[in-house]
């Protein structure tokens, strides 16, 4: 993993989510950060993470527009939810269109559950 890589991921909220029936959400320590990098056609990031209980269902992300030099286009942001970093198989894909990100938040993307994913390594780009 690289430097830059690495700080990437202390600078975007990753979301863990999920067990049962209900959507539990859970934020680790990194949430407070506030860098962003920018995303364009041509860039995909991933993140590495491990489920902490069964039926994760959803990833968050901490997203913030460049509406002041780049209005919203009409693409999508796709979440492709893989078994680690070297696969190229999605277990699961989730896609959030670029115009609902208005503003900075958090933004869910959601997907079927996956069963018995309590403490297994997963990998999102």
């Amino acid at each position: 993993m690289t430097r830059k890589f690495g700080g990437f991921l202390l600078l975007v909220l990753i979301l863990l989510v999920t067990s049962g029936c209900t959507r539990y959400i859970s934020f680790s320590a990194q949430d407070s950060q506030t860098h962003f990098v920018l995303l364009d056609n041509q860039t995909t990031l991933g993140q590495t993470f491990t489920a902490r209980f069964d039926g994760l269902a959803g990833v968050a992300l901490a997203l913030n527009p460049n509406i002041t030099t780049t209005p919203l286009g009409a693409g999508e942001i796709i979440l492709h939810l893989r078994s680690n970093p070297q696969s190229d198989q999605d277990l699961r894909t989730a896609s959030l269109s670029v115009q609902k990100v208005d503003r900075v938040g958090i933004y869910r993307f959601f997907f079927e559950p996956m069963p018995d994913s309590n403490q297994q390594d997963y990998y999102f780009c």
